[in-house]
């Protein structure tokens, strides 16, 4: 648990590629994480894979943290560190065979490594968008009816299988009858159909008719009918 923690322009890249409406969840997550050691519990998985690709950095930023925090309370900055150095001034041999020794940080290969995650990161958005679009178009294809577009927000229900929704869908005369119900709509209800709630499904409207339609009526009700009729002032 730590009070502050250093935000890297590599974290907000990383949240960019994100829909506008699932940034600021992100940005609440790393808080929670870096600040109170919080494990995010994302719902859509596009969020789980990004966090998992900024966690490595996360990590890091929190070890610099504790590392620079530990020094201060011993009361020296940490081995390495350039304050550090000031201590004892070195002759000019000694700071060349110094020089020789300690190996220069290579910040171009982290700067490296946060290109390459940044660019999976990316690819993984995309790879989401085509498997939608790709769903969307064999949806299309069984109901041409229906409206089978997919927002970017849309996520897929675990366990989601495709060829087994559409056969549900297809056994169903509701379901496939009813234009308005969309692909969104059967993936935000996607454990109803496979549960078959929809097989034998009637709206109440429908119900309704049906019992009345299968109603039978006694003569004293059909002679009651009439004689309302007869007292209507027309």
């Amino acid at each position: 648990m730590q009070d502050d923690f250093i935000f890297f322009r590599s974290f907000r890249n990383s949240i960019n590629q994100l829909p506008k409406n699932k940034r600021a969840e992100m940005v609440l997550a790393i808080i929670d994480y870096m600040l109170d050691d919080a494990e995010p519990d994302f719902a859509d998985k596009t969020l789980r894979a990004v966090f998992e690709v900024l966690r490595y950095f996360l990590d890091r930023s929190k070890d610099e943290r504790k590392k620079r925090s530990d020094a201060g309370k011993k009361g020296g900055a940490p081995k390495g560190n350039k304050n550090a150095s000031k201590k004892q001034p070195k002759t000019s041999n000694e700071q060349v065979e110094t020089s020789k020794k300690q190996p220069k940080t290579n910040k171009t290969s982290v700067r490296e490594r946060e290109i390459v995650k940044e660019k999976e990161i990316v690819e993984d958005i995309e790879r989401n968008k085509k498997e939608k679009n790709s769903l969307s178009q064999k949806f299309l294809e069984k109901f041409p009816d229906k409206d089978a577009s997919l927002t970017e927000s849309t996520t897929l229900p675990e366990g989601f299988n495709l060829d087994a929704m559409l056969v549900k869908i297809g056994e169903s005369d509701f379901l496939s009858n009813c234009n308005n119900l969309g692909f969104a709509w059967c993936l935000q209800n996607y454990p109803e159909i496979m549960a078959d709630k929809y097989k034998n499904f009637e709206p109440a409207q429908q119900q309704n008719f049906d019992a009345l339609q299968h109603r039978e009526y006694s003569q004293e009700e059909i002679e009651s009918v009439f004689d309302n009729f007869n007292e209507i002032d027309l």
